[in-house]
């Protein structure tokens, strides 16, 4: 192709091109032809034939022609539903421009849509089109004289496919977020719900007064009952309306805390609890403290013989029997008796809590025989033995004249608490004596069979 200058005087330069478009030529104005021995790739400058041929190639001349750092890097961005338009990062660093002719037959809110667009990019972004609908586009190229390019092929392209992920409405993919970005989304600080609780939505706030199982509007002992029967049960549903401390788990400190909301925030008998002793004698079971106790629970394996009868001194007590394993909950003891049992068992779980905080729990560290129950019996009786340490332990019944008539447990037994039955339904009525031995230490009880 051979390019020829608009308005300029003739100074006897000419440059023919072949293979190079007007945007890359060189020269504003001039005339000529391709010399024989030359490539297509070069271009021939001459002031008069006379003078030998110069050329540079046509490479090198666009190298030093255009600086490639300044090239465009980034599209121009626009929005056909609002006319917004963020320009790239070059914008007009070209001599050509570009008009772009836009048009769909359904895709801005499920109607036709045309539009042309000029550029100096050699891409732009047109975003505001329906999500997967078609639009198609024809472009045409305007040198720096104004003359227009014939117009090219359409080309069509599927909206969507884009996710905004800094939500700033322009479908770019750049997070662009100011800030933290929080859970909720870029910038969305969520709602605060009324119990100071943050979440997404206001949607997503609990539909429930803190403790009010019951959705009563009230908070009272029959939530406590409901929560009771909760964590004495392990299969339960969890209930956010029962987790008053809000940590995942419904427990003994959530059944304090709904207490200390039912008495009004405090329990004046007494400051709260720094330690328990748990102490058995016979067949009764003791929790005592040094201040407020607000609620006992335990977890009892047993035989089948086995029957407990709680306190009914307390706020709220409540026990539920599967097969061995019988768990409890004493909640707001007055006395220091939690229960009283027949039959063998051993305490695989103590947890004690004061208004709002679990306490250790100790037990005695001397070894001692507990009070038989009941006493007088008929025919059985239970009793228990405190072990300080693992060792071996024996229990025995006497008649008054020292023959032994039943032993009652003989072997190695665990430190701790360990409550026996003993059957005299074989015996006579009379006064027997109940005596335990471990590591030379003996206890000695007397106990009545009435028939």
């Amino acid at each position: 192709s051979t390019y020829a200058g608009y308005g300029c005087p003739d100074y006897g330069y000419s440059y023919a091109v072949e293979g190079l478009n007007a945007q890359d030529a060189c020269c504003d104005c001039g005339g000529g032809s391709l010399p024989e021995g030359l490539s297509d790739n070069d271009i021939y400058l001459s002031q008069n034939p006379k003078y030998d041929y110069k050329s540079i190639n046509i490479y090198d001349f666009k190298a030093s022609r255009y600086d490639r750092t300044q090239l465009v890097d980034s599209p121009n961005v626009i929005d056909i539903t609002t006319g917004e338009i963020t320009p790239g990062d070059n914008n007009g660093s070209r001599l050509v421009t570009y008009l772009v002719n836009v048009s769909c037959d359904s895709c801005l809110g499920g109607g036709a849509y045309s539009g042309s667009f000029e550029s100096a990019s050699t891409s732009i972004t047109i975003t505001g089109f329906d999500d997967q609908s078609t639009a198609c586009a024809t472009v045409l190229a305007i040198n720096n004289a104004g003359e227009y390019s014939p117009e090219s092929g359409s080309a069509c392209a599927v909206a969507g496919g884009c996710t905004d992920v800094d939500e700033d409405g322009i479908c770019d993919d750049v997070d662009e977020c100011i800030g933290e970005e929080l859970a909720c989304g870029c910038n969305d600080p969520g709602f605060t719900c009324d119990d100071g609780s943050v979440v997404c939505d206001e949607s997503d706030c609990s539909s429930c007064a803190a403790g009010d199982l019951n959705d009563d509007t009230l908070v009272n002992v029959l939530d406590v009952v409901a929560m009771v029967s909760i964590v004495l049960s392990p299969d339960s549903e969890y209930n956010e309306c029962a987790d008053i401390n809000g940590d995942g788990a419904i427990n003994v400190l959530d059944v304090v805390a709904t207490v200390s909301i039912v008495l009004g925030g405090s329990d004046a008998r007494s400051a709260d609890a720094t330690s328990a002793t748990m102490n058995r004698e016979g067949g009764t079971l003791n929790i005592s403290g040094n201040g407020y106790i607000g609620a006992v629970q335990m977890t009892l394996t047993h035989g089948a013989d086995f029957s407990i009868e709680l306190t009914d001194d307390a706020f709220v007590a409540e026990y539920k029997t599967e097969g061995n394993t019988t768990r409890l909950m004493v909640v707001v003891p007055n006395s220091e008796e939690i229960f009283t049992a027949s039959g063998e068992y051993d305490v695989e779980e103590v947890i004690v809590a004061n208004s709002n905080t679990l306490l250790s729990v100790v037990e005695p560290s001397s070894f001692e025989l507990g009070a038989a129950y009941p006493n007088p019996f008929n025919p059985s009786t239970s009793l228990s033995i405190n072990m300080p340490e693992n060792g071996y332990v024996s229990v025995k019944a006497y008649n008054l004249v020292g023959q032994v008539v039943s032993v009652i447990t003989e072997g190695n037994m665990d430190a701790g608490s360990h409550t026996m039955t003993w059957d005299a339904s074989s015996l006579s009525s009379g006064v027997y004596l109940i005596t335990a031995e471990y590591a030379g230490s003996v206890a000695t009880q007397k106990v009545m069979l009435i028939k």
